[in-house]
């Protein structure tokens, strides 16, 4: 059992409007701790937008979702500053090439040190392939509950990614070896 996880915004919007994977994001975050970026507030806003004026949805019903949403972060997440997390996060992006968003969402779980809970299948492959010896579903990685294996042989929960020192338009970006979850809920 995790006792803190990260949240990014795919998961939050999971939880209060409804989709395909609203109660498996509901289980994953029944007991640990939670935490996560100011920016998870602006993103959720935007996926609410989308459910009415792509989608069709009822106005009304969407904002109140939204607002239980906003309820939710600001009284059970610890929520952390994105700001403060911008150093990491384009050092991660530039290594990952996963967008600046998502990477500040990994910055936040790298400077806890627990895993991200994430929808977002792009993201957990750009983590997985940031380094060609990432291991994904490592035996190290911390016990979980929080989705299904495809086999006790290839599971596919948790990737460690290993970020090297890189060159970016030829200015050398020392970065860390580190550790990161990525928990595809």
């Amino acid at each position: 059992m995790l006792d803190k996880v990260a949240l990014d915004s795919n998961i939050l919007a999971a939880m209060f409007f409804k989709e395909d994977a609203s109660q498996r994001a509901l289980d994953a975050v029944t007991k640990p701790d939670l935490i996560t970026l100011d920016l998870a507030v602006i993103e959720v806003g935007n996926v609410a937008w989308k459910q009415v004026t792509l989608f069709g949805k009822d106005r009304d019903l969407t904002l109140n979702a939204l607002q239980k949403c906003q309820t939710f972060i600001s009284e059970a997440c610890d929520v952390v500053r994105a700001q403060d997390m911008m150093a990491k996060a384009y050092d991660i992006s530039i290594v990952t090439t996963a967008s600046f968003y998502d990477s500040l969402f990994l910055a936040l779980a790298e400077k806890e040190r627990v895993p991200l809970l994430t929808l977002d299948k792009k993201l957990y492959s750009e983590t997985a392939a940031a380094h060609p010896d990432a291991s994904i579903g490592a035996s190290k990685a911390p016990p979980h509950e929080c989705g299904t294996r495809l086999s006790r042989s290839k599971p596919r929960l948790n990737t460690y990614a290993l970020y090297p020192r890189c060159k970016h338009r030829g200015i050398a970006i020392k970065i860390k070896l580190m550790k990161i979850y990525v928990l595809i809920v």
